[in-house]
């Protein structure tokens, strides 16, 4: 163990706090009691797993089959979360018995922070989560029933015809076809039908779709008709848009359940406490209850699916959380995300706002839109809904992306018009009357009842402001 006197400089990429040098859970006696109740804690996790398996209710940040650690608390939550697994807690307990006494929060802090045993990478870091979907869907049970992601998008048919309507009266079509680009398209297109019904039932004649995703799609014959062209193209939403001539730019640029799958370099999650401002790291560890527990880190390390994996393999993945300090003011859009922040911990858009930018001067007509449908924060909620590693199905994470923040951004200092709806607020303005009466129970109360899911509308503006440079 690190010399409790000594500072201890940057462990796993990152300055750790001093978080109090008073006993960890102070109720406890001496050293004895404290790892005893870790050793519980441990027990009682494991008892859950072989009761309940694969729990997908139980799948949050507080997930009963894990044993947590949660350190440095500032009111209700911590600034530092780990997965208590059977050698963190060996660590801990030999650190207690070398000190012969109790183990400060900082000291268990050190050892914790510095424990990189069974994570897919030693440091924390912004983007850490990405090594869990870029595994997650580019294996050929992602999308599959027993997998559980969320397929809002791709199978509620009134959305979708609402969609195929929205396109065909915010984009401007030539001849009656219109041009789309859809990013982050994946596996799942037999939706572009139903979308391509409803843009014809508002007067288009055809919808030309170019696909698009990290690997490229096969498109299927059988989804297409006189209403509905498509074609792929490989591009990932990691890369720069590159940029096109004014002859095959496109009407529309579209993405469902796009940005909240990635963590691009330009998005943060920020908090604010007391009078300083941090940025919240991660770490990807797997649980010891795991049976392929290895192949899976082996797996993320390199972004490629596990081999035969069912969708139960891809559980009990664990995203530790660490805090750091940085300097807002150095931040091009710092003014912006301290007045948000304010009201509690964000995830900054910076990705969505740069693509969304890149799209107009790269590869959108001077008409076109830009529409991004998708989890996140629509200025609807009572709270800011914020989620950092949420969990969709048993495998894939997610963020709530904070759309009214990016709306300020694009419109203030790019000059955008930007629009929101609601899931419901579309049905209302897109669907026909009755449209409850073609629907099953479900889909209606997926648009009438989803407040955390929304749709962004942005077009050029025809008022003159300032502009800023898409690479900021």
């Amino acid at each position: 163990m690190r010399e409790q006197t000594a500072a201890p400089g940057r462990i796993a990429g990152i300055t750790p706090l001093d978080i109090a040098d008073n006993a960890a859970a102070g109720m406890y006696r001496d050293a004895q009691d404290f790892i005893a109740a870790l050793h519980k804690r441990y027990a009682h996790a494991n008892a859950f797993y072989m009761q309940r398996g694969t729990a997908r209710d139980a799948d949050n940040a507080w997930d009963a089959r894990m044993a947590h650690l949660h350190l440095g608390y500032v009111g209700d939550d911590s600034l530092y979360k780990f997965l208590l697994s059977r050698t963190l807690l060996t660590a801990i307990e030999t650190a207690a018995v070398q000190k012969g006494g109790p183990l400060s929060n900082t000291e268990l802090l050190w050892i914790a922070l510095d424990h990189a045993e069974g994570a897919v990478e030693s440091s924390f870091t912004a983007g850490a989560m990405n090594a869990i979907n870029a595994s997650y869907y580019a294996s050929p049970i992602a999308f599959s029933a027993a997998a559980g992601v969320a397929v809002l998008f791709a199978h509620n048919r009134p959305l979708n015809f609402a969609l195929g309507v929205l396109l065909a009266e915010v984009a401007r079509a030539k001849r009656g076809v219109l041009r789309v680009k859809e990013v982050c398209s994946s596996s799942r297109v037999g939706h572009w039908q139903i979308v391509a019904h409803g843009a014809k039932a508002a007067g288009l004649k055809k919808l030309d779709v170019r696909l698009s995703d990290f690997a490229k799609l096969d498109v299927p014959a059988e989804v297409q008709d006189r209403a509905l062209h498509m074609s792929a193209e490989q591009y990932s939403l990691f890369d720069p848009l590159p940029v096109l001539p004014a002859a095959e730019r496109f009407d529309a640029m579209i993405a469902t359940y796009g940005f909240d799958s990635v963590w691009l370099p330009e998005d943060i999650r920020v908090r604010k406490v007391g009078n300083d401002w941090y940025q919240a790291l991660h770490r990807v560890k797997v649980a010891d209850w795991n049976p392929r527990r290895e192949e899976l880190i082996r797996a993320m390390r390199a972004g490629r699916p596990l081999p035969n994996a069912t969708p139960q393999d891809y559980d009990g993945i664990y995203v530790e959380e660490a805090y750091e300090k940085i300097n807002l003011n150095e931040h091009p859009f710092g003014a912006y995300i301290k007045r948000r922040a304010a009201r509690g911990a964000i995830n900054f858009p910076g990705g969505l706002i740069k693509r969304t930018v890149e799209a107009f001067e790269l590869q959108l007509h001077k008409s076109g839109v830009f529409i991004s449908a998708d989890t996140g924060d629509f200025g609807v909620l009572d709270t800011i809904f914020m989620e950092a590693a949420g969990i969709t199905g048993i495998g894939a994470r997610y963020k709530g992306e904070d759309y009214v923040l990016a709306k300020e951004i694009l419109e203030r200092e790019y000059g955008f018009e930007v629009h929101f709806y609601t899931l419901a607020g579309l049905a209302r303005d897109y669907l026909p009357e009755r449209w409850t009466d073609r629907a099953t129970p479900f889909e209606v109360a997926q648009l009438q009842g989803d407040l955390t899911a929304g749709v962004m509308i942005v077009k050029r503006s025809r008022t003159k402001r300032r502009r800023r440079n898409a690479a900021y």
